[in-house]
């Protein structure tokens, strides 16, 4: 597995903690889109999400805001499989220097989305 993929933690987190019943919460420190998607992709860019842009446009979206959305939930989604995630961070959000990463744009919508989720006791 690529280690910007998804599976990477549980792989990890199944063969090394669960395997010898260190069952512990796994916070995922960074997660976002940046160039080294392109190694799963086949695509050839730099940067941050925003940088995807024209990608996405090819790929049918219309709003570069609601792809990348679209990613980080799916990416919700995926990280709900799996009760030891107790969650991630996006990077980033109003970083001097990282203005093609910056969710700013996002926040809104991405806080409407979370509250719209519910939590499994």
């Amino acid at each position: 597995d690529h280690a910007s993929s998804p599976r990477v933690p549980r792989k990890l987190y199944n063969q090394f903690l669960l395997a010898t019943n260190r069952t512990i919460p796994l916070a995922i420190t960074e997660n976002g889109i940046d160039g080294g998607t392109c190694a799963i992709t086949g695509c050839n860019l730099s940067g941050g999400w925003k940088n995807f842009c024209g990608y996405w446009q090819q790929a049918g979206y219309q709003d570069c805001n609601q792809a990348y959305l679209d990613q980080l939930k799916w990416y919700d989604a995926v990280m709900r499989f799996d009760w030891y995630v107790i969650g991630s961070t996006i990077f980033s959000l109003e970083i001097s220097g990282w203005q093609d990463f910056d969710i700013g744009p996002l926040t809104d919508i991405f806080i409407q989305y979370l509250q719209s989720q519910t939590v499994a006791d």
